[in-house]
C-alpha cells in the first residue's frame, strides 16, 4: 500500500497480521485478562482500498484486547481478491491510532475503518514502536444482519476507550473464550485456583446447566410460598375457632341477661373489623 505524505510517496508493503491460534473446536485461545465483547458474522477485511485486496465471508469478535478475525470453515465459503490465503488472524488494538465509521443511506455496504500504527517489517505496532509516518488503513465490511455494524463501533469504541490492555501484563491463557470466562467468574468468587476451566462452562451444555439451576430456585421458592401460604391457613383456622367461642359466650350471654346486648353488640363489631361475620 502507499501512504501520501506531503508531495512524495512512502511505498509500504500489505500489513501482515498476527495469526490467531484456534482449538480443536475453532475456539480462539485468549490472552490473559482477554474478554470477549460480541462477534459479528460476514465481516470481510479490506488491506488495500487501491488494490482491492479482500478476505471475504469471515467471522469477526471484539475483545478487549483485539480484533480477532476467522476465516470461513468451508472452502466453498471462502474468497479472496488478495495475493496471500486468507488465514485465522488477530489485530492488537494497541496498534489502533483511531477509527471511524461509514454506514449511510447511500452506502450499501456499512464499514469501520481502521487506522493501525505499523512496524517497518509490516506488523501492527504500538505508537512508541511505530513512526509517525508508518499507519496503515485496514476496513471491515459488514455485510451480515442490519444490525452488525453498531454492534461491532459500539464495542470497540468501548474496548479502544477503556484499554484494558494496559492494566496487566498480556500473556497466553491456552484457554478458549468461554473457558476464559468461566474461569473469570470463580476468580471474582474469590477462587484461589488458577487451574483451566473444562471447556464444559460454555456452550449449550452451559446454557442447559444454567436453565436447570433457575429452575430449581424457581421450585425452591414455589415451595416456600406454599408453606407460607399453609401457615396462614392454620392461623386462620385458629381465627375461625376464636370466632366460635366468642359467638358461643355471646350467646350465653343473652340468654343469661339482658342487660348485655349493648356489650353483645360491641363484640359483634369488633369481630366485624377482624373480618370475622361467620363461625364457619
Amino acid at each position: 500500500s502507499a501512504l501520501r505524505l506531503g508531495d512524495r510517496s512512502v511505498i509500504m508493503a500489505a500489513l501482515v497480521l498476527d495469526d490467531l491460534v484456534l482449538s480443536a473446536s475453532r475456539r480462539p485461545e485468549l490472552l490473559d485478562s482477554e474478554i470477549e465483547l460480541c462477534w459479528v458474522q460476514s465481516a470481510d477485511l479490506e488491506f488495500d482500498k487501491h488494490k482491492g485486496e479482500t478476505w471475504r465471508n469471515g467471522t469477526l469478535a471484539v475483545t478487549s484486547h483485539r480484533l480477532l478475525w476467522l476465516k470461513p470453515e468451508h472452502d466453498s465459503d471462502h474468497q479472496t481478491t488478495s495475493s496471500a490465503p486468507a488465514r485465522d488472524c488477530s489485530l492488537p488494538l494497541s496498534s489502533v491510532k483511531g477509527h471511524r465509521g461509514v454506514n449511510s443511506f447511500f452506502k450499501k455496504t456499512p464499514r469501520v475503518i481502521l487506522s493501525v500504527w505499523r512496524s517497518a517489517e509490516g506488523r501492527p505496532a504500538c505508537a512508541e514502536e511505530a513512526q509517525a509516518e508508518e499507519l496503515d488503513e485496514v476496513s471491515v465490511a459488514l455485510r451480515g444482519p442490519s444490525g452488525s455494524y453498531d454492534t461491532m463501533e459500539k464495542n470497540l469504541t468501548l474496548a479502544l476507550s477503556r484499554q484494558e490492555w494496559k492494566r496487566a501484563p498480556v500473556r497466553k491463557t491456552g484457554l478458549t473464550v468461554g473457558e476464559t470466562y468461566a474461569l473469570a467468574t470463580e476468580r471474582q468468587r474469590g477462587a484461589t485456583s488458577s487451574a483451566k476451566v473444562g471447556a464444559s462452562a460454555a456452550g449449550i451444555g452451559g446454557l442447559v446447566r444454567k436453565q436447570r439451576e433457575d429452575n430449581l430456585r424457581a421450585d425452591k421458592s414455589i415451595d416456600g410460598a406454599f408453606k407460607d401460604l399453609a401457615a396462614l391457613m392454620d392461623k386462620a383456622r385458629e381465627m375461625v375457632d376464636l370466632s366460635a367461642k366468642l359467638k358461643e359466650a355471646l350467646r350465653e350471654n343473652a340468654e343469661s341477661a339482658d342487660d348485655t346486648n349493648d356489650e353483645d353488640k360491641g363484640i359483634e363489631k369488633f369481630l366485624l373489623t377482624l373480618g370475622i361475620t361467620s363461625v364457619v
